[in-house]
C-alpha cells in the first residue's frame, strides 16, 4: 500500500489480531510481520497499543518472533517508550516462563533495548507498588540485560524508593535493589545522584542520602545466597566490589566442598569457577577458587584454558598463586588424549616461561616440572626457548632448563639437533646455552665429532648475537663477568641468573673454546700451520677456534671493539701462552677479510702489555707487523702501526728496566723449523722499531713505503727523510752490524716458514725482494731448490696465482736480482747463476717448461744480466743460444717459450764472441753432412705436420733469435761465422723439407747487412781476412 489511513487499520488490524489466536505458527509469524509493518508506517493510539502489545503477548508459537515483533512496535511508537506498559501486558509476558532466555539471547544478537527499558521500568514501578511475582521477574532480568539498557532502571528505582518513602529493609522492594547494586552499583550511585541534582525537597534529599549510604556499603548481609536458586549467587560473585566477590567466593567453595546446604547444579558451580579464573584481578578471590578440586568440577579442555588465562595475563601477580596453578595444570590426565597434553604444555612452555615472575614463580616451576610428564618432552622444551628471548628469569629455573635439554641432547644428538638450530637461529640466548653446556657433557661422553659440530653452531649463532647487540657488547664493564671456562662453574651460572643475551652469547662462547682443547692432545705452536700428524680431533679443534674467531671480527661492529680486551682473555683462556701466535698467523692469512686483520693486530697491541709475562720480547712477530705494514688495505696497515707503537713502548720499558731478554715463543712458533731463526740484540731491535714507527704517516699512506724504508734502513742504517725536522733524525742510525743482523733475522724467518705460513713468507719475500742482504742468497737458494724438488717428486706443475707458484716465484725475484749481484759475482756465486742457467735449459715436460719460464723472467729482469759480469753473461749468452738451437720441444706451451727466448734476446746484452763460437759449431755440423744427427741429448725435435724438423730447422730458429737482439745483430764479431754458415750451407746444397733454402739465404744476409750498416754507421772497420767474396758470389749464382 502506498498509503495507510484510518480506513485500512479499521479494516485490516482485525484480521491480523484474529490470526495471533490461531495456533499456526507460520500464520502468528506472518502476523507479527504485518502488525510490525504497520507499526513502522503509522502512529498508534494509545489503546491500539496496549491491544496489540497485549494480543501478540497472549499465547506465542515462536518466543523470538514475539520478541522481535513487540521490539519493533515498541520501538516505532516511541510514544511507549516513555511509559508505564500496560500491567496486563506486563503480567503476559511474566507468564512465559522462556520469555526472559529470549531477551538474553536475542539481545546478545541483536539491539533490543527499545523494549527492554521500557520492560524493566515498568517491572520496577509495579514490583514497588507490591506485585512479588513482578518483582522476580525483575530480579531475573537483572544479570542477563545489558548495561546500555539499565540507565532508565536505576531512575526508576530511584524514583520509585522515594515515592515508597524509604526503608525497604525487605520484601520484593529490598531484593530489587539489592539486585540492581549488584549488578549496576555505579549506575545506580549515578542515579540517585541526578535526581538528587533535579529536587529541592529537603526529604527527598534525606531519602536519597539513605539509598546512597545503602548502595556504597553494598548491603552485604543481603547478597548471600538465601534462596534455592543460583541467581543471588551469581550476582554476588560478579559483583563489581572485590569484597563481595570474596564472600561470595568463600560461599561457593563452602557449597562444593558440602558444607552448606545450597542447590546448585554441577555445570552452574563450574561455570562460576570458570568465569572466576577468567576474569577475575582479585588475588584473594583466585586464591579461593583454586583451592577448590578443579579437576572434578569443569571438564579438563575447559580449565586449562581458564587457567592459561590467569598466567598469560597480567591481571593478578602470580607470587602466591603459580603453586597451584601449576598444580592444577599438572593434575589434569593428559594421558590418553594428545590434544589436551598439547594444551598442558603450551600452558606450561610459552606462558609460565615468559612470565616476568619472581623467583618464586619459576622455583615452582621448577620444582614442579621434573616430576611431571613433561620433564621427557625435550620438542616441547626445545620449542618454547624461541619465546624466552630477552626474558629474565630465575637462577635456578634457567640452570634446570639448560642442564635438562642439553642432557637430552647430550644422550640423543640428531634428534635434537635440528630444531634446536632452529631456535638458534630466532636468537635464543637460552638455546645458546643448552648448546654450550651440551658441548661440554659431549665432550666428557666421549663424542668429539658431536661436540665440534654443536660448537661450530654455538659460535655462528654467537656471531650474530654479537653483531645484532653490538652496542650491549661495547658496554659490558669487563670480561671478568662474562668469561667462563666452564659450564659447571658458578661463574656460569651467574650469567644464566642475569639472562642478559649478550653476556650469555660471550659466556657460551668462552665455555665452548675452554672445552674444545680436552677433544684431543694438541700440539704446541701449531697455528701457522697444522701439525704434521695431526688427528681429526685436533684439526676440528683448530678449525672450529679459527671459525669463532673469524665469526668474532668479521664484521666493524663485532666483539673485537671492546679495545681488543675482551675477545684477548677469551683467546688467552683456551690458547694460553699462544695467543700471541694465533693472533699473527690470522693477519699475515690471506684467507683472512681486511677487518678481521686489523681486528688482530688491534688486539695484539691492546693486550701485549696484559696478557704476558714481564720482559717479553715479541721480536719473532715482527716480520709478522712488517707484512701487516706493507697490506693493500689501508685500515691493516694503521693497526699495524699501532702494533708498532706498543712494541716501541714494550721496548722503551725493557730497555729502561734492563730487563733479562725473554724472547716470545722463540725456540717453538714455528715448531721445528724454529732453528731457523735468527734473533736481534734488544737494542737493534728496539731502534729498528722505532725507525719503522717514526714513518707512520707514510707507511699508512702508501703500502709501498714499508718496503723503501727497509731498503733504506738495511743500506743506510735511516729512513728515507732525515731532515732536521723529522723526529726519526733524532734516533741512532743502525750501524753496519746491526744492519746485517737485521736482514738476515727478516731472511731467517722466512726459511723458517717455508712451506708453513706461505703468505708470512711471500709477504717477507717481497718486502726483500730490491733489498735483501749479505748472506741471504745462502738461506734462500736452498728454498727454490727444496721447491722444485717436491714439484719433481709429485710431478704437478703449480697453477697460475696458486700459493706454490707465488711463493716460488717470489723466491726466484728475491734470489736473482740486481741486490744479490755482489754475491753471484763473488767467488761462490757461479753455483748459483749456473742453477739459475740450468733451469733456463728446460726439458721435455710441463713441470720442466714451467721452471723455464721463471728462469727467462729472472733473465730478463731489468739490470741483472749485466750486474753479474762478462764471464756470466758469457755462459748466459751460450746457455740461450743453446737452448734455442736446440728449440723448445714441449708442444702445449713451445710458443710461450720462445716468445720469452725472443723477448730475452732482444732486451739482453749478450756476448757476440759466444754466439760466433755457437753459430761455428752449427756449422760444422752441417758441414759434416750431420743434417739430423747429434741433437742435444733428452731432446724431442718439434713437431710440425708429424715430420721430425732436422737442424736446418733448428739453424733458421737459431738466426731467428740471433736477429732479435740488438746487441749480437749488430756486433762485427759475428761475420766470420755467418759467411761459414752461408758457405757450407750454399756450398754443400744443403736442403729441408720444412725449411726452404731462400729462407736460411735470406736470414744469413740480413744479419751481415745490419752489421755492415751499423759498422758503417759507428765508423767501424770489418777486416777483409773476414768477408768472403767467393761465398757472396755463389750465393747470387744460386
Amino acid at each position: 500500500l502506498s498509503t495507510v489511513n484510518d480506513s485500512t487499520i479499521q479494516f485490516v488490524l482485525p484480521y491480523v489480531l484474529d490470526g495471533l489466536n490461531l495456533s499456526s505458527v507460520q500464520t502468528q509469524i506472518a502476523a507479527y510481520m504485518v502488525l510490525g509493518a504497520l507499526a513502522t508506517r503509522v502512529t498508534f493510539t494509545q489503546k491500539a497499543v496496549e491491544q496489540v502489545l497485549c494480543a501478540v503477548a497472549q499465547e506465542p508459537g515462536d518466543m523470538r518472533a514475539m520478541t522481535m515483533c513487540l521490539t519493533q512496535i515498541v520501538q516505532a511508537q516511541a510514544h511507549v517508550q516513555n511509559e508505564v506498559l500496560p500491567k496486563k501486558l506486563v503480567r503476559l509476558l511474566a507468564a512465559h516462563k522462556d520469555f526472559p532466555k529470549a531477551v538474553g539471547e536475542f539481545g546478545a544478537e541483536y539491539n533490543i533495548n527499545a523494549l527492554v527499558q521500557p520492560l524493566l521500568v515498568s517491572l520496577a514501578h509495579y514490583a514497588f507498588s507490591g506485585d512479588a511475582k513482578l518483582a522476580q521477574l525483575l530480579v531475573t532480568f537483572i544479570p542477563i540485560v545489558h548495561v546500555s539498557a539499565v540507565d532508565a532502571l536505576c531512575d526508576r528505582v530511584v524514583r520509585e524508593y522515594i515515592a515508597c518513602g524509604g526503608a525497604q529493609g525487605e520484601g520484593a522492594a529490598s531484593e530489587i535493589i539489592d539486585s540492581v547494586q549488584l549488578r549496576f552499583g555505579q549506575q545506580l550511585e549515578d542515579a540517585i545522584g541526578a535526581v538528587a541534582g533535579r529536587t529541592e525537597k529537603q526529604e527527598e534529599h534525606r531519602l536519597l542520602y539513605e539509598l546512597k549510604t545503602r548502595v556504597s556499603s553494598g548491603s552485604r548481609s543481603n547478597v548471600l545466597p538465601l534462596k534455592e536458586t543460583a541467581t543471588t549467587l551469581f550476582l554476588s560473585i560478579n559483583h563489581a566490589d572485590a569484597g563481595v566477590r570474596l564472600v561470595a567466593a568463600k560461599a561457593l567453595s563452602d557449597i562444593v566442598e558440602g558444607t552448606r546446604d545450597f542447590v546448585l547444579s554441577e555445570a552452574e558451580a563450574a561455570e562460576l569457577v570458570l568465569d572466576r579464573l577468567r576474569y577475575e584481578d582479585n588475588v584473594n578471590v583466585l586464591s579461593i577458587v583454586l583451592s577448590m578440586n578443579l579437576s572434578q568440577m569443569a571438564s579438563g579442555s575447559d580449565l586449562i584454558k581458564a587457567l592459561v588465562s590467569v598466567i598469560a595475563s597480567d591481571r593478578v601477580p602470580l607470587e602466591s598463586l603459580i603453586r597451584p596453578l601449576v598444580g592444577h595444570l599438572l593434575a589434569i590426565d593428559v594421558s590418553q588424549d594428545d590434544a589436551l597434553y598439547s594444551q598442558v604444555a603450551t600452558a606450561l612452555f610459552p606462558y609460565l616461561l615468559v612470565s616476568q615472575a619472581p623467583k618464586q614463580v619459576t622455583q615452582s616451576i621448577v620444582s614442579a616440572i621434573p616430576n611431571s610428564a613433561l620433564a621427557s618432552d625435550t620438542s616441547g622444551w626445545l620449542s618454547c626457548l624461541s619465546k624466552l628471548k630477552g626474558v629474565a628469569l630465575d637462577k635456578k629455573f634457567n640452570k634446570t632448563v639448560v642442564d635438562l635439554l642439553a642432557a637430552k641432547f647430550a644422550q640423543d644428538p640428531d634428534a635434537c639437533d635440528s630444531l634446536w638450530k632452529a631456535q638458534l637461529k630466532t636468537g635464543s640466548h637460552l638455546a645458546l646455552a643448552v648448546g654450550a653446556r651440551a658441548v661440554d657433557l659431549l665432550a666428557a661422553s666421549g663424542n668429539q665429532q658431536g661436540a665440534v659440530d654443536v660448537a661450530n653452531a654455538v659460535i655462528a649463532a654467537s656471531k650474530r648475537v654479537f653483531t645484532t647487540n653490538s652496542k650491549e657488547l661495547q658496554n659490558l664493564e669487563s670480561a671478568d663477568g662474562v668469561l667462563v671456562q666452564s659450564t659447571e662453574s658458578p661463574a656460569w651460572n651467574a650469567l644464566l641468573a642475569d639472562s642478559q643475551p649478550t653476556a650469555i652469547a660471550a659466556g657460551a662462547f668462552s665455555a665452548v673454546l675452554s672445552t674444545l682443547p680436552r677433544l684431543g692432545t694438541l700440539q704446541p705452536n701449531r697455528w701457522f700451520v697444522e701439525a704434521d700428524g695431526a688427528g681429526r680431533d685436533e684439526s676440528a679443534y683448530r678449525s672450529a677456534v679459527r671459525a669463532a674467531y673469524s665469526a668474532l671480527v668479521s664484521r666493524g661492529d663485532g666483539l673485537a671493539n671492546v679495545d681488543g680486551v675482551l675477545i684477548g682473555r677469551m683467546l688467552s683462556s683456551c690458547l694460553g701462552d699462544e695467543w700471541a701466535e694465533f693472533l699473527a698467523a690470522t693477519w699475515v692469512s690471506s684467507d683472512q677479510s681486511a677487518t678481521a686483520r686489523a681486528h688482530s693486530l688491534l688486539a695484539f697491541a691492546a693486550l701485549a702489555q696484559h696478557l704476558q709475562k714481564p720482559g717479553t720480547d715479541y721480536q719473532t712477530l715482527l716480520p709478522a707487523v712488517v707484512v701487516a705494514l706493507a697490506d693493500s688495505d689501508q685500515g691493516v696497515r694503521a693497526a699495524a702501526y699501532g702494533c708498532l707503537s706498543a712494541m716501541k713502548a714494550l721496548y722503551q720499558a725493557l730497555e729502561k728496566d734492563k730487563a733479562e731478554q725473554n724472547i716470545y715463543q722463540y725456540d717453538a712458533i714455528y715448531g721445528a723449523q724454529s732453528t731457523r731463526l735468527q734473533y736481534l740484540p734488544l737494542s737493534t731491535v728496539a731502534r729498528l722499531v722505532a725507525l719503522l714507527e717514526s714513518r707512520s704517516y707514510e707507511i699508512f699512506e702508501n703500502s709501498w713505503t714499508v718496503r723503501t724504508e727497509l731498503e733504506h734502513i738495511l743500506a743506510k742504517g735511516t729512513c728515507t727523510s732525515s731532515s732536521a725536522g723529522d723526529k726519526q733524525s733524532l734516533l741512532p742510525k743502525l750501524n753496519s752490524q746491526a744492519r746485517a743482523a737485521v736482514g738476515m733475522f727478516l731472511v731467517s724467518h722466512i726459511a723458517a716458514t717455508d712451506c708453513l705460513a706461505p703468505s708470512l713468507q711471500l709477504s717477507l719475500l717481497s718486502v726483500l725482494e730490491s733489498a735483501a742482504p749479505a748472506g741471504a742468497l745462502e738461506q734462500l737458494f736452498p728454498l727454490i731448490a727444496a721447491h722444485v724438488q717436491a714439484l719433481q717428486q709429485s710431478g704437478a706443475v703449480p697453477v697460475s696465482g696458486s700459493s706454490d707458484d707465488n711463493v716460488l716465484r717470489a723466491l726466484f725475484r728475491a734470489c736473482y736480482s740486481p741486490s744479490t749481484a755482489t754475491e753471484l759475482r763473488g767467488p761462490d756465486g757461479s753455483a748459483y747463476w749456473l742453477a739459475l742457467l740450468a733451469y733456463a735449459a728446460g726439458g721435455d715436460d710441463r713441470l720442466a717448461a714451467y721452471i723455464q719460464q721463471l728462469a727467462f723472467e729472472r733473465l730478463g729482469a731489468r739490470g741483472f744480466v749485466a750486474s753479474l759480469g762478462a764471464e756470466a753473461v758469457t755462459d748466459i749468452t751460450s746457455c740461450l743460444l743453446r737452448v734455442a738451437d736446440a728449440g723448445n720441444s714441449y708442444e702445449q706451451s713451445g710458443a710461450g717459450s720462445r716468445m720469452s727466448l725472443r723477448a730475452l734476446f732482444a732486451s739482453l746484452q749478450l756476448d757476440a764472441e759466444a754466439a760466433a763460437d755457437e753459430l761455428g759449431t752449427v756449422a760444422d755440423r752441417l758441414g759434416a753432412g750431420a743434417k739430423n744427427a747429434d741433437q742435444p741429448a733428452g731432446k724431442k725435435a718439434k713437431k710440425s705436420g708429424g715430420e721430425k724438423p732436422g737442424s736446418v730447422a733448428e739453424l733458421a730458429a737459431l738466426l731467428e733469435f740471433v736477429g732479435c737482439s740488438q746487441s749480437l745483430a749488430t756486433d762485427a764479431a759475428l761475420v766470420p761465422a755467418l759467411f761459414s754458415l752461408l758457405h757450407v750451407f750454399v756450398a754443400e746444397g744443403i736442403t729441408d723439407a720444412l725449411v726452404p733454402d731462400e729462407y736460411i739465404k735470406q736470414l744469413v744476409l740480413g744479419l751481415l747487412t745490419r752489421i755492415f750498416d751499423s759498422a758503417n754507421e759507428r765508423s767501424v772497420v770489418i777486416s777483409e781476412s773476414a768477408i768472403r767474396v767467393d761465398v757472396i758470389v755463389q750465393t747470387i749464382r744460386t
